[in-house]
């Protein structure tokens, strides 16, 4: 942490304000292709305003979603995502597919078919609202947890987060091959460079469909979950690079995604001088090329410019 900090990258940091976040835990940011639409969890009370009193006594999560307003260049107040989506379990939309039309959620029914935490998805109907949840079925589900998951932009492979056994940690990223419309081929840990013996999570496929954005406890993580990235070249996945300070720090940073463009990021943490619990956060990119293998950063005459 202390080396990080002394070197920190050229980003500039924006708390996304209260339009968006809440008082409450509002994380796992997802961008359409054109920038126009952001979707997003939050444990307000929204749906369900039950607690989840099997677990941690606090709201279930929902889906919000929200606008890009170009007239008034902000974002449109965040409001519950429209259609048959959310529960009164918990409901956490974990990407959107590139052109914007479908979602990968996270459901966690009180009573249903998903309790213990199943990947499911939803696609956008001609009205405008979003249709009710499937389930992604086995291989990609089993009886242990499944958390986030993430298409590349052919649609052929799917990147997801279990704890299923035989994993290299408590829970590792995995990836599968489509077979067909409706089968996939059998998942594949992505090995020891990308999982360690920690939690793997919060997982993004770039637009370039080959740097994948991770967050992890493991690594060299300045502490709690930091977020990674690596590149899958030759058929092989590279050494996994911390993202670096302050888009790190020593909370929790996680659910990394990025504008189409590769200009602007966007993320969760729970660092100090938020609004709620973890809040999202928007990243400038500008000079700092995350997508080029080594990130470094370009060259500003004035010097970076940083805010937290």
């Amino acid at each position: 942490a202390k080396e990080m900090m002394a070197k920190p990258v050229p980003v500039k940091i924006e708390n996304m304000g209260d339009l968006i976040n809440s008082e409450y835990d509002d994380k796992g940011p997802s961008i359409t292709a054109d920038g126009k639409m952001l979707i997003f969890n939050s444990r307000r009370p929204g749906k369900s305003t039950a607690l989840d009193m099997d677990g941690d006594k606090k709201y279930f999560e929902d889906i919000y979603v929200s606008h890009w307003d170009s007239i008034n260049k902000s974002w449109t107040a965040a409001e519950l995502i429209p259609g048959a989506v959310n529960t009164e379990g918990h409901d956490a939309c974990t990407s959107i597919s590139p052109d914007g039309k479908q979602i990968f959620i996270y459901k966690n029914d009180i009573d249903g078919e998903s309790r213990g935490g199943d990947i499911y998805f939803s696609r956008l109907g001609s009205s405008g609202k979003w249709g009710a949840p499937q389930s992604m079925g086995k291989p990609i589900n089993t009886t242990y947890w499944e958390g986030g998951a993430c298409i590349s932009p052919d649609g052929k492979t799917l990147y997801f987060v279990s704890e299923r056994p035989g994993g290299i940690g408590h829970s590792d990223i995995y990836m599968v091959n489509r077979k067909s419309r409706t089968e996939w081929d059998v998942p594949v840990n992505l090995g020891d460079v990308v999982n360690t013996p920690e939690d793997e999570g919060g997982i993004f496929l770039a637009p370039d469909g080959k740097t994948l954005f991770f967050s992890s406890k493991g690594h060299n993580s300045m502490g709690g979950y930091d977020i990674f990235k690596t590149v899958f070249e030759k058929g092989k996945w590279s050494t996994p690079l911390n993202l670096g300070y302050p888009i790190n720090t020593i909370y929790n940073d996680v659910s990394f995604t990025i504008s189409i463009d590769a200009q602007t990021g966007y993320f969760s943490s729970d660092r100090k001088g938020g609004l709620g619990e973890r809040d999202i956060y928007k990243v400038d990119l500008s000079n700092y090329p995350v997508l080029e293998r080594d990130m470094k950063p370009k060259v500003v005459n004035n010097g970076p410019v940083m805010a937290i």
